[in-house]
């Protein structure tokens, strides 16, 4: 987990969860601390991530459900 990322606004960062999650175990997230570079807040970062965990969660939950039916 040495990859540090930026991401600008949180549909970035939503993006890439969808399309990054299975690649990566995890990231760094760099946040600016003032108003010359524009990042994602922390707060928003956070609640990103717990949907995309939720969501996938819900995912395999559902395709395990579908396999046990057969």
């Amino acid at each position: 987990m040495n990859e540090q990322m930026l991401f600008t606004n949180r549909l970035r960062f939503r993006e890439w969860l969808i399309n990054n999650h299975i690649n990566y175990n995890g990231i760094w997230l760099i946040f600016a601390k003032s108003e010359i570079l524009k990042t994602l807040q922390p707060d928003k970062a956070l609640q990103e991530a717990l949907c995309s965990v939720e969501l996938k969660d819900k995912s395999s939950a559902n395709f395990e459900n579908a396999r046990n039916d057969r």
